[in-house]
């Protein structure tokens, strides 16, 4: 399918930048209370807003790696992150070949397995009673085999019960993007920082990384006017959160991209109508960049020490090509979207390209391969 020079980011079903929110800042049993979505309606539920979405505490440990292959089979390399076939699913080689972490050849495209139109109606039939949390796992990971590792560690973890009805189907689908997005945050705190994508492609991205930056509120008046609406801005851009740094950013926009692979389960199921699944992470691959152009023109030796960092350079790489392959199935389905054409028509400007396509060492557009 691909050219001899082109490099599959294989994994076993990939999943996320796990988040950077720790469990346990606001609920005294360990729940997080960040992300989610927004519905076209505007209402409030757990952990949203009508304005966008809430977190709790966030940390700044950061992110390791081990190895990374063309073909598929893992090799020890501290270049890169380790990878896996084993399921189906694609992922790109590890960052760190090229002069500025990225590869110095060829194309890196993000590829995994995902059936979105796998039936579950046999679940949805017996759904209910105390098996409700197995269940829901069973139907996520049908139409998305990827989802099942980060899912399953946590099963018994409060936050997983607070986004799961023991009695009601559609309320679990009402839910379903909040849990895949918190349970992310909830796999990040329990796993020491730990982003994970898929298998394949983990990141420790530990304090002595250079996902430690500046904090994020130096990026607000870059920030688009229009984009207030949904309160990405106020919510993590001001106070507090605004002192928070890029592997916090990195984290949300991870666990806003982990929401996408339910769209389809959510488009067949609502009874709500549309929900800003697509919406997160656009906004936040754009808040990205953002990011990157104040480091490259306020923090030039930051930004060259995170060009040389290839935790830093790979999980933005991957995540921006994970998001693109997602969103090639999510588009399909019309209650996965609210607002999300005006984020998206700000990634692909060229002031917005410039710094994330010299870090990562090549070019990126409207796609799940560099070009």
């Amino acid at each position: 399918m691909f050219s001899q020079k082109t490099i599959i980011l294989s994994t076993f079903g990939t999943i996320l930048l796990a988040c950077s929110s720790s469990p346990g800042t606001d609920d005294p049993a360990g729940s997080t209370t960040s992300g989610g979505n927004t519905q076209a309606s505007g209402t409030t539920e757990s952990g949203t807003t009508e304005s966008g979405t809430t977190e709790s505490g966030a940390t700044e440990s950061g992110a390791t790696e081990s190895g990374t292959t063309e073909s598929g089979t893992a090799e020890s390399d501290t270049g890169g992150p380790s990878q896996s076939t084993t399921g189906g699913g694609d992922v790109t080689s590890g960052p760190g070949e090229g002069s500025s972490g990225g590869p110095d050849s060829g194309t890196v495209c993000y590829e995994e397995e995902l059936h979105p139109e796998a039936s579950i109606e046999d679940i949805v039939a017996e759904f209910g009673g105390s098996e409700h949390r197995q269940q829901v796992l069973e139907a996520v990971t049908r139409v998305w085999p990827g989802g099942r590792a980060y899912l399953e560690q946590n099963i018994d973890h409060v936050t997983y019960g607070n986004f799961t009805e023991e009695d009601s189907w559609s309320e679990n689908v009402f839910e379903f993007s909040r849990l895949m997005h918190e349970m992310h945050h909830v796999y990040y705190g329990v796993n020491d920082g730990t982003v994970y994508l898929n298998e394949g492609l983990i990141y420790e991205l530990g304090e002595g990384s250079d996902a430690n930056g500046f904090p994020r509120g130096e990026i607000y008046d870059l920030i688009p006017d229009h984009f207030e609406a949904e309160g990405y801005v106020d919510i993590y851009f001001t106070g507090e959160q605004g002192q928070w740094k890029l592997n916090d950013l990195l984290d949300e926009w991870a666990c806003y991209t982990a929401e996408l692979p339910i769209s389809a389960i959510y488009d067949k199921y609502t009874e709500k109508g549309k929900m800003s699944i697509r919406d997160g992470t656009a906004a936040f691959a754009h808040f990205v960049q953002l990011y990157l152009r104040v480091a490259k023109e306020d923090h030039p030796e930051y930004f060259e020490e995170m060009k040389n960092d290839p935790l830093v350079v790979g999980v933005i790489r991957d995540n921006w090509l994970r998001m693109h392959y997602y969103l090639e199935m999510a588009d399909n389905y019309e209650n996965a979207g609210i607002d999300d054409a005006i984020y998206r028509a700000e990634l692909y400007k060229p002031e917005n390209l410039v710094a994330l396509e010299e870090l990562v060492g090549a070019k990126l557009g409207e796609s799940h391969c560099t070009l």
